[in-house]
């Protein structure tokens, strides 16, 4: 992503379209990014919980 100027809600708009099309390590990157601006991202954590159990990452997903 070269914009660093995105907002959330762009930011998660195009984690969201990545993790649909399988691009599962530039999603994961993307929502790591938004958690450390907004740890409490309730539809972040769900989603990367997702996405750890999708990539067989089990440890993460139970963490979240």
């Amino acid at each position: 992503m070269q914009n660093k100027n995105l907002s959330i809600e762009e930011t998660f708009t195009i984690a969201v379209q990545n993790h649909k099309k399988n691009n599962f390590e530039i999603a994961r990157d993307l929502y790591e990014k938004i958690l450390k601006t907004n740890p409490d991202h309730f539809e972040v954590i769900f989603l990367l919980g997702t996405l750890s159990a999708q990539t067989k990452n089990f440890d993460r997903a139970k963490q979240l």
